[in-house]
């Protein structure tokens, strides 16, 4: 039985399986970027997943180059995205999603590291005017840093 902890992704082993797979073949010689055997198959399992085979795939090697590429990439300048204050582009990306210039609206006493309805719609509510950053998208992670989850109810 694995104990773990959601501090951080990079503080926790990998499964067994997985650790296996990388044993079985840490002696095959691939170009990497992208552009080896395993990445083109994935791709390829991910296109069939979303039913587009004419999409474009593309993985990054870790989670803060993929929420600071998606994040930059989905808001306008003038957009910022709101997250708990416990939330990882927060608390562990070192200011990478502002590097971008998008503000990440910081949002405290989120129960269990969640944001609710309620505090979106708190947040959101009456600041947008010419001068203010608008508000645009919200920042979730299931677990939260905390360990918690959040349910469809």
């Amino acid at each position: 039985m694995f104990k773990y902890s959601f501090i951080c992704d990079y503080s926790e082993g990998a499964h067994p399986s997985v650790a296996q797979a990388l044993m079985d073949l840490s002696f095959e010689q691939n170009s990497g970027y992208n552009y080896d055997k395993h990445c083109a198959h994935a791709a390829e399992m991910v296109r069939d997943l979303i039913k587009r085979p004419d999409a474009d795939v593309y993985f990054m090697p870790g989670g803060t180059p993929t929420n600071t590429i998606s994040i930059a990439g989905s808001l306008k300048s003038f957009e910022a995205v709101i997250a708990p204050s416990t939330g990882h582009i927060e608390i562990h990306e070192t200011g990478a999603i502002e590097a971008t210039g998008h503000k990440i609206i910081s949002v405290d006493n989120c129960p269990d590291g969640k944001l609710t309805a309620d505090i979106i719609r708190r947040v959101v509510g009456g600041f947008e005017d010419e001068h203010t950053v608008v508000r645009k998208m919200v920042f979730l992670t299931n677990p939260t840093e905390s360990g918690s989850i959040y349910y469809k109810d």
